[in-house]
């Protein structure tokens, strides 16, 4: 017969400090259940190995086991194809530029789809210039979308 002794279920697992959540800076949060199973919750920035947990159960005989989890978190990459159009003179264009989720479980946030200004930063609306530095038109997108349209200044 099976001479080992069951695992203790009216004990719950917990991690080795006695706790069953740990949170670690920058990193995230780690529960364990009364099972021992173990879940981690990455903060949204965090890639790479995460901090090994140490969890741990008794048996019915009151012995200890205990053993460790580490979760890896992998970087989801997220594209973007670029879109180009062409029109007459003084005509308003628009492009579609496609984004493509790196993985389905991080999909794409449409109130992060923003124009970028010649210094890199944010901008609803950016100007277009010409090689000389002439402003020739602004730039829009619709965050919805995905749409960015360029309204040329110079109509006639």
């Amino acid at each position: 017969g099976d001479s080992r002794v069951p695992m203790n279920d009216d004990v719950p697992a917990t991690f080795d400090d006695g706790s069953t959540t740990k949170t670690v800076d920058g990193v995230g949060t780690y529960t364990v259940a009364a099972d021992g199973t173990v879940t981690f919750v990455p903060e949204k920035s965090f890639t790479g190995k995460a901090p090994a947990v140490t969890v741990v159960r008794e048996d019915k005989n009151g012995t200890k086991a205990s053993a460790t989890y580490t979760p890896t978190v992998t970087p989801v990459t997220p594209t973007a194809t670029p879109a180009e159009s062409t029109g007459p003179q003084g005509l308003v264009q628009t492009g579609t530029v496609t984004f493509t989720e790196g993985d389905e479980v991080a999909p794409i946030n449409k109130d992060s789809i923003t124009l970028l200004d010649e210094n890199g930063q944010p901008a609803s609306s950016v100007e277009a210039k010409s090689p000389a530095g002439d402003v020739i038109g602004t730039f829009t997108v619709d965050k919805e979308t995905g749409v960015v349209t360029f309204t040329p200044t110079d109509k006639s």
